[in-house]
């Protein structure tokens, strides 16, 4: 899946293993895929990944740019399949270029869930690769990756990463409701602008089992908080 641009009211991508019953023609793994290119000014969602019931496998979603209101990339499940599993095995997001959008009607609250990465529970994610990532945020301050309660990733590395806020508010590179069994940092660059307006680069509110870190920079936010 190549070169898209435009700008709709749903998600520009939709690789759904599970979907609603009055949608559902069939279900089924997806495993195997590439997207490349993605471009949209005040887009909904450019990538959802949805398993309930089915995994996804070995994704890798590259070159995304614009401002989104919902998500870059999402993995959701959309409660199509109360308590089936929801399985994302060996993801790579790789050159990623966005803010939110807005201000303006379409603006919306503030709230976890339009992180610009989100991860719903009860998500398992086995292998998560963000890289070549950057984002300079004057509108909403959510963080840049999401992990809610209920979901797990085994191993989640973040490398290449720039975040600036120009919001009058705390954004957190990474805010971690759920678990984390290893997170690894390299080569993050993070600032606030004014830097009263703070935040972390990792605030963890759920269990990180282990942590490692390596070229942190940047100006007005803590390395972490809850490790």
């Amino acid at each position: 899946i190549a070169n898209l641009k435009g700008t709709t009211n749903d998600d520009l991508v939709a690789l759904n293993a599970d979907d609603g019953s009055m949608y559902e023609m069939s279900r089924g793994p997806i495993t195997d895929i590439l997207v490349d290119g993605i471009w949209a000014e005040n887009g909904y969602t450019a990538v959802r990944l949805l398993s309930a019931g089915s995994p996804i496998r070995r994704i890798r979603l590259a070159n995304i740019f614009g401002t989104y209101r919902y998500n870059v990339v999402s993995f959701t499940n959309h409660k199509v399949h109360p308590g089936a599993p929801s399985v994302f095995d060996d993801i790579s997001i790789q050159g990623v270029f966005c803010a939110k959008a807005g201000p303006g009607p379409t603006a919306l609250p503030v709230k976890p869930q339009l992180a610009p990465i989100w991860i719903d529970a009860p998500a398992e994610v086995s292998n998560l690769s963000l890289r070549d990532y950057h984002r300079t945020e004057e509108t909403v301050p959510v963080a840049d990756l999401h992990i809610a309660a209920g979901a797990t990733v085994a191993n989640l590395v973040l490398s290449d990463i720039s975040l600036r806020n120009r919001c009058q508010s705390p954004i957190d590179l990474v805010h971690n409701c759920g678990t984390i069994e290893n997170l690894a940092l390299q080569s993050v660059y993070a600032t606030a602008e004014p830097a009263a307006s703070g935040g972390s680069v990792v605030r963890n509110e759920g269990t990180v089992s282990h942590f490692s870190q390596s070229g942190i920079g940047g100006s007005g936010l803590t390395l972490g908080t809850g490790l």
